[in-house]
């Protein structure tokens, strides 16, 4: 075939350093702008960005050329950054290491972005945890909840 076609999106999930409740209403209401731009300069859609005040989902078109652990590096480093420069309080801001990542079927594309953007609703009957284990369940993925989240200390 003379050329690629793809339909790639991917719903990633990440939390603040200690899942600290370290994001003010303020700086969850202008993430999504600046983290679409951050997706945009590499060639990818923003298609959704929501959170509560210790994590933050994405759901992301990307291009097949880039990899889903490049991606979520540059929108991490980007968006930590920004918030250091544009919120004082938020001098010592930063996400922790790992994240979650799932890969959004076509036809499904629509409910995980409804999700994304839900996220002050349904955190009034889970917390954090709670979801991310859950997330975890649905996407299949093998884990030891006794090490999935570490001590809140480090």
């Amino acid at each position: 075939m003379p050329n690629t076609y793809a339909a790639l999106a991917v719903h990633a999930i990440f939390a603040t350093k200690r899942r600290e409740c370290a994001l003010s209403a303020g700086a969850l209401a202008r993430l999504p702008g600046y983290v679409g731009g951050i997706l945009d300069a590499r060639g990818c859609v923003c298609l959704a960005v929501g959170g509560f005040h210790d994590h933050l989902h994405v759901v992301v078109s990307h291009p097949p050329r880039l990899a889903v652990a490049d991606i979520l590096r540059q929108v991490k480093g980007g968006s930590s950054q920004w918030l250091r420069k544009n919120f004082p309080e938020m001098q010592g801001f930063c996400w922790q290491d790992g994240y979650a990542a799932y890969s959004v079927s076509p036809s499904q594309v629509e409910r995980a972005i409804r999700y994304v953007e839900s996220q002050d609703e349904h955190h009034r009957v889970r917390n954090f945890e709670e979801e991310y284990l859950d997330l975890l369940h649905q996407g299949g993925v093998e884990c030891d909840e006794r090490y999935v989240f570490g001590p809140r200390g480090r």
